[in-house]
């Protein structure tokens, strides 16, 4: 990270603009979802306009901050004191499809990790969705409740870096990686060294946290006993039953949506009425339709419609009778929506046709640094949605653009962005994939 000399904080006309109506887009897109306990970032200072930080986390991802009304200082008088290379941690209890609302922003030393412990990325963290527990073994040092919410898949417990007896009979070959809520904090550290206290000897740190995992789409598991809880004490959730029509039909949760992955498309799950956090069950722990039908709901942007990440039921509905929580008949299983008549998003056809050429159109992907890393596409400009606003001047504006990312969310976002600043805008609304042959979907 460049720490130099102190920055030019003096954006031009056109980046102010940017900042202002892409935070007023993102704040229309989606309303401000409120996290149940407070949150904190950190990270080296990049770029600064008033109130709104641009920072970069030890792990290389960037992050926006925007400064609320009152929000306390600590170690210099004001933000404007700021230059780029700072390093600071920010408090926040709220997001806006990705910025961070921040009431407390400290100017502070960066923590390094201990000799011995390395940091890991969202990716390799995520293999163990594939149940490969030989590559990575997630450790989640929340507490008992935290955990039971919601864990990464194939996780273990160790409520406040505890190792439990669960862990300590593993190989010491095992990698394991410890994350929390947090990006980073003592807790982690302490976990970590008490590991290789114990003869572990790869042992890695996930800084990112939970937050940074609903970035990359990632989904839960959710125990029965959390959700027989929190129902009993009012809360709600979408229930979506992933298995074979006429299995739901014969019985399922007691209010459930359904649709197996055959049948799930974005309409039927991204709609006017993503009120509640959602939670996807099979049948049982075996099967892995859930899974399947959870990855899409996540692609699809239901997470950040509704403010938390889509679960999985772990065991299913096997789980969920073996409560005593209500079931009931299916209903009528989702039909196929009509196609898309909106002129703000390009056709199949055509957006396979720019991929191939794109002549006059900009091609711009909104993924992130690290979903990017790697890629080598041919005519296709990469800049990632929470840097957009600060990066306007690299797309030009007498051509028009077609932005893309996973998922369709995020480029659904970066239209919002460019239309208000007078850009002639597509996105490209389905799931998206990228590999060594090309991008196809």
């Amino acid at each position: 990270m460049n720490t130099g000399p102190r920055a030019n904080n003096s954006f031009s006309h056109l980046k102010i603009t940017a900042i202002v109506l892409a935070l007023a887009a993102m704040v229309v897109l989606s309303v401000g979802s409120a996290l149940a306990e407070e949150r904190a970032v950190e990270g080296f200072l990049d770029k600064r306009h008033k109130d709104v930080l641009l920072i970069e986390t030890m792990e290389g991802e960037p992050v926006v901050i925007m400064g609320m009304d009152g929000a306390n200082v600590s170690n210099m008088e004001g933000l404007h004191e700021l230059k780029k290379g700072d390093y600071i941690r920010a408090l926040y209890k709220k997001t806006v499809s990705g910025v961070l609302l921040s009431h407390d922003i400290d100017r502070v030393q960066p923590m390094m990790l201990p000799e011995g412990i390395s940091g890991i990325d969202a990716d390799e963290i995520l293999k163990g969705y594939d149940g490969d527990k030989s590559i990575v073994v997630p450790v989640d040092i929340r507490s008992g409740d935290e955990f039971l919410a919601g864990h990464l898949p194939g996780a273990l417990s160790a409520p406040g870096g505890k190792l439990t007896s669960e862990i300590l009979i593993l190989d010491r070959g095992k990698q394991l990686a410890f994350y929390s809520a947090d990006w980073i904090g003592s807790g982690l550290i302490d976990a970590a060294l008490a590991a290789k206290g114990e003869g572990f000897k790869d042992v890695a740190i996930f800084r990112g946290g939970m937050r940074k995992l609903a970035l990359y789409e990632a989904l839960m598991m959710v125990d029965v006993s959390y959700l027989k809880k929190s129902l009993k004490q009012g809360a709600k959730f979408q229930f979506w039953d992933a298995r074979a029509p006429e299995e739901a039909k014969a019985q399922r949760i007691k209010g459930a949506a359904q649709g197996d992955w055959a049948w799930v498309e974005r309409d039927n799950i991204i709609s006017a009425k993503v009120l509640y956090p959602m939670v996807v069950y099979g049948s049982d722990e075996n099967d892995e339709s859930a899974i399947q039908v959870a990855r899409m709901a996540s692609r699809w942007g239901y997470a950040a419609l509704s403010g938390e990440p889509v679960r999985v039921l772990d065991g299913g509905l096997k789980a969920w009778k073996k409560a005593g929580l209500p079931v009931e008949k299916g209903g009528t299983p989702l039909k196929k929506s009509a196609a898309h008549t909106d002129v703000s998003i390009i056709p199949d056809s055509e957006f396979r046709s720019l991929l191939n050429g794109p002549g006059d159109v900009v091609l711009l992907d909104v993924r992130s640094r690290v979903q990017t890393e790697g890629d080598d596409f041919k005519h296709v400009l990469q800049i990632p949605i929470d840097e957009l606003p600060f990066r306007l001047e690299e797309i030009p504006m007498d051509r028009e653009v077609v932005a893309f990312c996973s998922s369709g969310t995020r480029s659904k976002i970066a239209y919002e962005i460019l239309k208000k600043n007078g850009y002639k805008v597509r996105y490209f609304e389905r799931q998206v994939k990228f590999g060594e042959s090309g991008i196809d979907f």
